[in-house]
């Protein structure tokens, strides 16, 4: 964590068991850490037995912090209680995890926040700004019925009298 620039370094990664190096030079960018974000890391920092630069953010208790927590139990325990506490209505069984997290980010950043391609690319660290629209931003049904009311506004607008 840099917390006086407002970063987050990304130095290694972990798969199946396996640290790392990033995958790609995107992967190697730093992260953004807005105040909010960086407000939550530093109680967790507070919480967690492994608080030092170089242990892993969520490192796990079960290893003593020498491996980060596995991503599916961080789901398991935190992020799907926290997304039904919020509201998120989940069906018995229904996977949940942190893509869904990217998917949604994708999607409110683009539909709802009309934020531009090129900053939601570097948000979610794509080596292509085709990638975020063509697999990850979705359009919901309330975007869709806005852009047909500004289509029928522009032609109705123009038209003398009224649709009967």
């Amino acid at each position: 964590m840099d917390w006086e620039n407002n970063q987050i370094h990304v130095r290694h990664r972990w798969i199946r068991g396996n640290v790392g190096d990033p995958k790609s030079e995107k992967s190697k960018a730093s992260v953004a850490m807005a105040p909010l974000l960086a407000k939550y890391l530093r109680a967790w920092q507070k919480e967690t037995a492994y608080a030092r630069a170089t242990d892993w953010v969520f490192a796990s208790n079960k290893t003593h912090g020498r491996t980060p927590r596995v991503g599916n139990m961080l789901c398991v325990d935190y992020l799907r209680p926290a997304a039904i506490k919020a509201g998120v209505q989940l069906e018995k069984g229904q996977r949940f995890g942190f893509h869904n997290l990217r998917h949604s980010l994708a999607s409110f950043l683009v539909t709802k926040q009309k934020t531009d391609v090129k900053t939601v690319q570097r948000s979610m660290r794509h080596a292509k700004s085709t990638t975020m629209p063509d697999h990850y931003a979705q359009t919901d049904m309330d975007e869709l019925i806005a852009a047909q009311e500004m289509m029928l506004d522009a032609i109705f607008s123009h038209a003398e009298g009224t649709v009967q």
